[in-house]
Order: structure tokens, then sequence, then C-alpha cells
């Protein structure tokens, strides 16, 4: 017997992973300024990123070593019961991570704009695949919440944006 299909969140974040690797590989994301040139996409949270930019799909927390939240989200049972397809709505988290080892007066905003453009990048990816090829997925969004961190010291500057994209799914 087949396993039923509980949830695309699983598929949805692999989908997110491979596309933003492939994305990034082979440069097909507009990026004159080269701020994504070296992007590492990482499938969860990453302890170490080095000074490394770097995209974490399914992290709600970086700072956390302990359990985050990867994905909320609900489900409408379809009508007479469980054998008819149900509606599923949620969200995926995403960080942003960016360090900048200059410590002058732009180093913060510097690391700031990296974050910004990593998740434009993410953006312009959904917009252009709002699926992300994956079966059962009707419409992904970008930007249903998010939040800025940021800190400086003589190490430089580093910021850390935490994103959602959104999703509507038929299972």
């Amino acid at each position: 017997m087949p396993a039923i299909r509980t949830s695309v969140v699983p598929d949805l974040i692999d989908a997110i992973v491979t596309t933003m690797q492939a994305a990034v590989a082979a440069a097909v994301i507009s990026d004159p300024t080269g701020i994504l040139a070296d992007l590492c996409v990482e499938d969860g949270p990453q302890l170490d990123t080095g000074d490394q930019d770097s995209l974490q799909v399914g992290v709600s927390d970086p700072e956390s070593t302990d359990l985050v939240t990867a994905a909320t989200g609900s489900e409408k049972p379809g009508p007479f019961g469980t054998n008819h397809p149900r509606d599923e709505i949620g969200e995926i988290f995403l960080v942003a991570q960016a360090w900048n080892g200059d410590s002058d007066g732009t180093a913060t905003k510097q690391a700031r704009d990296h974050v910004y453009a990593i998740a434009g990048a993410v953006a312009m990816v959904a917009r252009s695949n709002p699926s992300w090829g994956v079966s059962g997925v009707l419409w992904t969004g970008y930007g249903s919440n998010s939040l800025l961190r940021q800190s400086q010291d003589d190490n430089g500057a580093r910021a850390s944006l935490t994103f959602r994209i959104s999703y509507r799914a038929r299972i």
C-alpha cells in the first residue's frame, strides 16, 4: 500500500534547497554586485558557516543550538472525510546570514544589504516558479514576516534575516 502524503513541507524544503543551490551555481540569479557569488545554501541549521554568506532553509532561529522550527502548517479536511483531497497552508522558515570583516562605519550596512540581496534572490525565484516544481503546491509567496538582527564588533559586522515563504497546497 502506498504511503499517504500528509504534507508538502518535506518536498518543498528539498525543492527550495536544490533550486537555490542550482541557481547560485549556474549564476541564473541576476547579481551585478557579486554578493551572491559565494553563497552557501544549506538544508537546515548550520552551527558554523564561517565568514561565508549563507541561506539556511528550514530554520527559524540561527542562534539556537536546540531544535528550531522549520515550517508551520495547517490543513483543512476535504469534504466528507479524509479520502478526499485536503488543503494545506503554511510557511517555510529561511535565514540569510552575512558577515563582513571590516570594522569601519559601512560594515553593518554592507552585511545588512547582503542578507536582503539573498532574500531578494529567493523572492525572484519564487515569483518565477511559484510551485518550486512540487506536485500539489498551488502557490508560494515571499514576505509574510521577517526579522533582521545585526551586530558589529572588532571582528566585523554580521547580519541575519529570518524570513518566510508562505504556501498553499492540495494534498
